[in-house]
């Protein structure tokens, strides 16, 4: 018999101004094999079979909980399962942004799910440019 694997766990609160009605109090796994949990304080736990899988999931859970704000950075923090121990990761979720700084050295994860389109530019003198 296969051994149960243990889940990665991202675990951030969600930011002021956020709709969390807008996430279920309990997903179906059915999202990246996720399972996606709301608590009254605005913390939000996803628990999925990859890292990839996760971030997937908490990206489309806050594109949908943040419409209603603007660009906004959210502090997580990933649990990575392991033999014998569990290691933990601090990231930062960028939402809205047009330009997006990391304070690691780290690359920055981006979701592969489609975007809303970037603002449109505006000239010096006020003039739409497109």
């Amino acid at each position: 018999m296969r051994p149960v694997r243990e889940p990665y766990r991202l675990s951030f609160l969600l930011p002021p101004g956020a709709m969390a009605g807008n996430l279920p109090v309990v997903a179906p796994p059915a999202q990246h094999g996720c399972e996606v949990s709301v608590y009254r304080a605005g913390l939000v736990v996803i628990l999925g079979p990859s890292r990839d899988a996760v971030f997937e999931c908490a990206g489309a859970a806050l594109r949908d909980a943040c419409r209603s704000i603007g660009p906004v950075s959210v502090a997580a923090v990933l649990m990575t399962p392991g033999r014998g121990f569990c290691g933990s990761d601090s990231w930062s979720i960028i939402l809205g942004a047009d330009v997006a700084f990391s304070p690691t050295g780290l690359p920055p994860w981006l979701p592969q799910t489609p975007a809303r389109s970037p603002p449109r530019l505006a000239s010096i003198d006020g003039r739409r440019t497109n």
